[in-house]
């Protein structure tokens, strides 16, 4: 923990941050509107956004342009992804304008160090500018994997290699590295050795428990819901859990008034036709996608949770909802692919867990959840606590104190 006689001031850039619906810029906010005032006291480099949010820290927002940063979404469906994808749009119509005007902070205020959060890749390429030009200490935080990312695939080598060596830039500059889990640590040793060593670390994402419930209810007798909270998009698919329930249907018709599947968030439309073509509409209610204050009543109205993750194998992205999923504590039934993070943390926590394929296995799993099956019921229902703002607050101002040091004023 920091020496409390001591007070840190980083400049923190995350594009994201007044962002209410987007879940970096929720995991982001929770952190650092709950650090202790006497520990730490960032100002913020944010993208300009309509948004009822008022931060407690002073914000720097600058304006990103969103009609254009919407080209590069649509971009990314077309034959020619790679513009947007690297470094990101945000570069382009964010990233460059705050280089640009960022002196004007710099100049009137004194900072200790950076702290830079990806997605979007711009914010990590806007620090590492600044550190250029400053020399202050940086630590690098990505909320998700650069290279290996599923969601991020390029046609042209040209493109490919350019990216590849934005992140080899990080690497080889960031004064501290943070990944939210084992797997993507694994893979930056492995692929840039002593260059990383002894300056990375894992930190879980976080979550601030103190409006959320105490005690978590039951939902009321009859049909079972299960919900899935979180974006159904990219290699994710509930093909698996759909050709499952036409198993069970086969053998028990009654199914479909025994279950209910809730969908939260965007789905792809290639889903909901699949869902459609197996006549299980009714089966599977579409919600949409919910401001962060409407989902409590979906976490507490389940019965059971299902995590989807990206279709690609050791796949080192975790899925943000997990975490809530374990607060709330009902079953949750994972769909993955071997060595993956989700696979880890699910067995860690006692919870089930498939490979996409197994459609035997995912029919297993429901049966026995329709039947109350007390062995599903035995995970570790303290397994949330690793993801509170206060450990996740303690673990960092051991990074803080580690980079900085006596360097501080």
């Amino acid at each position: 923990m920091i020496d409390i006689e001591k007070k840190f001031y980083p400049l923190l850039i995350e594009f994201d941050y007044k962002i209410i619906n987007n879940a970096s810029g929720q995991i982001v906010r929770a952190f650092w509107e709950n650090v202790p005032e006497d520990l730490l006291a960032p100002s913020i480099v944010c993208a300009k956004k309509d948004s009822p949010f008022k931060s407690k820290w002073p914000l720097y927002e600058y304006e990103s342009f969103p009609k254009l940063t919407r080209l590069g979404h649509a971009l990314r469906k077309t034959a020619f992804p790679d513009i947007a994808n690297q470094p990101d749009m945000n570069w382009l119509f964010w990233g460059r304008r705050v280089l640009r005007k960022i002196d004007n902070v710099l100049n009137k205020r004194q900072f200790d160090y950076i702290h830079s959060v990806s997605c979007p890749t711009a914010a990590h390429m806007v620090a590492l500018e600044i550190k250029n030009r400053t020399g202050l200490p940086w630590i690098a935080q990505f909320h998700d994997p650069w290279i290996g990312n599923p969601s991020r695939k390029f046609r042209f080598s040209y493109f490919c290699n350019r990216f590849e060596q934005m992140e080899f830039e990080i690497a080889k500059n960031a004064d501290f590295i943070i990944h939210t889990n084992s797997v993507i640590l694994d893979a930056w040793r492995k692929r840039y050795g002593s260059l990383v060593e002894g300056k990375m670390v894992s930190l879980p994402l976080s979550f601030n428990t103190i409006n959320l419930p105490k005690q978590i209810e039951k939902t009321e007798d009859g049909k079972l819901i299960m919900s899935h909270i979180g974006e159904i998009y990219y290699s994710r698919t509930l093909k698996d859990i759909v050709d499952a329930i036409c198993e069970i249907r086969q053998e028990d018709i009654a199914i479909t008034d025994k279950l209910q599947i809730q969908l939260i968030g965007r789905v792809k439309d290639s889903e909901k036709k699949y869902i459609h073509s197996r006549q299980l509409e009714k089966m599977f209610k579409f919600v949409g996608l919910l401001s962060p204050d409407k989902l409590e009543d979906y976490y507490c109205n389940s019965d059971a949770y299902l995590a989807l993750d990206m279709k690609t194998q050791n796949s080192p992205c975790y899925p943000s909802k997990l975490m809530m999923y374990y607060y709330y504590r009902k079953p949750i039934l994972g769909i993955t692919t071997e060595g993956s993070i989700m696979e880890k943390d699910l067995g860690a926590s006692g919870h089930h867990c498939y490979h996409y394929g197994d459609v035997k296995g995912i029919k297993s799993y429901l049966i026995s959840l329709l039947a109350e099956d007390k062995k599903l019921y035995s995970f570790d229902h303290d397994y949330w606590t690793r993801f509170t703002v206060e450990n996740a607050i303690k673990d960092y101002s051991d990074i803080v104190l580690k980079i900085v040091g006596d360097s501080v004023r």
